[in-house]
């Protein structure tokens, strides 16, 4: 019987020792996952951020492309005069 009782004891401390030790790896995880999501969405604000400044950059460039079309036709023009 007091092997029985010894054998249970040994074995609920394992077990109390698995569970704290499983306590704390969802600890830990749930800390590191939280720490991911902060990290995806830095992330998310950097694309929207980039993609912004991309949109900006394509409208400055077809505005660029437009002024030097304009004056590249006014040069025609003025060559045209010459003549």
């Amino acid at each position: 019987m007091e092997k029985n009782v010894g054998s249970l004891s040994a074995t609920n401390e394992f077990l109390e020792r698995q569970l704290k030790d499983s306590k704390t790896e969802v600890t830990r995880l749930k800390e590191e996952l939280e720490k991911c999501r902060k990290e995806i969405n830095d992330l998310k604000s950097e694309i929207e951020k980039g993609e912004q400044r991309l949109a900006e950059c394509e409208n400055k460039a077809e505005l660029t492309s437009r002024y030097l079309a304009d004056e590249n036709s006014k040069i025609k023009q003025q060559k045209a005069e010459i003549r």
